[in-house]
């Protein structure tokens, strides 16, 4: 009679232990690859740029820039405000005053009386108001309204670097990971390779030479490959550090060029002030502007109004009729008849400021119009130049194959076959450089003029 093989195994009672075991251990493996898949994190390239807007540590340092020139518009919109002031001094030492009274009377002495009006306790409070500053309270508020300007265009700049960064980076990875592969499909022709000329070898079909051939091709393409290995981890590890992450990334993104992708010339042509130097340059304008009327302001007078209230009581105490009280209310008019000569260096300081800055512009736009040509000229290269390499990709893999089929005959030369797979990969490695190049090219043109990236 046949027995069950697996004895421990059965629907009884004595099988449920093994049944629960074995479930335990599927549940387990399950969630170590939940985990493990969880540690894995898989990034197309508006991922990559939305988690690095999210997680750059320079970026969070850039936003708080931002926040600090908030808060110095802030400050500057205090001044508009009556400012109060509150004090209390307890007199600790003094010498009174001493005041002679003559003597009414002939031949006799003079008294002496010490007076103080000093109180040993006294508890002011002090209202100031400007009513008029001849502008720089409001001009002063305009500027770090301007600084505030500055900043988020600062913020926006370094935004569109990280993106920058960040696309080139991720690019970069897929370059270098497609290299490997070359890399590595070029060692495993070199191998079959050399193991068809070891045969004909050993038949005695191949030569000495020839065999020596393929064995040091082979060996020369090991070194290539732990080089493709390298770069990529470092690049893979640059563009962790750009993310703000730590897990291990997948790129999901697949490198292809679109020819059918047009290049709005004339946009971009129109679109130059909405460079970020630029704009900034207009904002720095600006602000010399306003920097010049505040120097007119030296010149005009200052109106403030001041209340003064105080308690003054020789004892401390919260009993009624001990502290005297006593206020004043005046109205201040100050101003500057001669300061030597600074509000005009002043002014004039503005003046030339603004002039500069006004040059400045003009040479800015000149400078980004050359460079909007030239990255133009080099996005049009790039893309004849990975259109033409695409064309020898195709070349190359069809005189590899033929090649083999030659040599097989007896037609060609190792060297030949050699020659053959070395075409093959560089012809490949172009082709991919040329696709990188094509858009390091059209990102470069994004962060030149970012409106139309939009």
């Amino acid at each position: 009679m046949c027995q069950n093989p697996l004895p421990l195994i059965r629907a009884d009672r004595g099988g449920q232990p093994v049944i629960r075991i074995l479930s335990a251990c599927a549940v387990i493996l399950l969630a170590c690859m939940w985990v493990n898949a969880q540690d894995v994190l898989e990034l197309t390239i508006q991922d990559a740029v939305s988690t690095a807007l999210t997680h750059n540590e320079l970026l969070k340092a850039e936003r708080y820039e931002v926040k600090e020139a908030e808060t110095f518009r802030t400050e500057a919109l205090a001044a508009f405000f009556p400012r109060v002031d509150a004090g209390l001094i307890r007199l600790l030492n003094e010498k009174p005053m001493v005041v002679e009274f003559p003597s009414m009377l002939e031949d006799g002495s003079s008294s002496q009386v010490e007076m103080s009006f000093a109180r040993d306790y006294t508890l002011s409070l002090q209202l100031n108001q400007p009513l008029f500053t001849g502008g720089q309270v409001y001009y002063n508020w305009r500027v770090a309204g301007e600084n505030l300007a500055l900043s988020t265009l600062a913020f926006a700049k370094q935004k569109q670097a990280l993106i920058f960064d960040v696309k080139s980076a991720y690019y970069l990875c897929i370059v270098l990971a497609e290299i490997r592969r070359v890399v590595k499909e070029g060692i495993a022709l070199s191998r079959k390779h050399f193991e068809r000329v070891d045969a004909f070898y050993k038949a005695g079909n191949a030569t000495y030479q020839e065999w020596l051939r393929a064995k040091v091709q082979l060996a020369n393409l090991e070194p290539d490959l732990h080089q493709a290995d390298n770069d990529y981890k470092n690049a893979i590890k640059g563009l962790q550090l750009l993310l703000g992450v730590d897990k291990e990334i997948q790129l999901t993104t697949r490198l292809d060029l679109d020819p059918a992708c047009a290049i709005e010339e004339r946009a971009y042509r129109q679109n130059i002030a909405a460079n970020y130097d630029v704009r900034r340059l207009e904002q720095a304008i600006a602000i010399a502007d306003l920097q010049k009327k505040l120097a007119w302001g030296d010149y005009l007078p200052k109106l403030s109004l001041t209340v003064d209230y105080g308690l003054g009581a020789d004892t401390f105490s919260f009993h009624s009729g001990v502290w005297d009280e006593n206020y004043s209310i005046s109205l201040n008019i100050q101003l500057t008849l001669f300061d030597g000569f600074a509000r005009r260096a002043r002014r004039k300081r503005a003046e030339y400021n603004r002039k500069g800055l006004e040059h400045q512009a003009l040479f800015l736009q000149k400078q980004i119009a050359n460079e909007l040509d030239r990255v133009l000229g080099e996005v049009e290269t790039a893309r004849k130049k990975a259109e033409a390499y695409k064309g020898n990709l195709a070349d190359a893999a069809e005189s590899v194959r033929v090649s083999k089929l030659y040599y097989d005959e007896g037609l060609l030369t190792s060297f030949e076959v050699n020659a053959a797979n070395l075409d093959y990969t560089e012809a490949k490695v172009r082709y991919l450089n040329a696709i990188h190049d094509y858009y390091i090219a059209v990102f470069t043109l994004e962060m030149l003029i970012p409106e139309i990236a939009k």
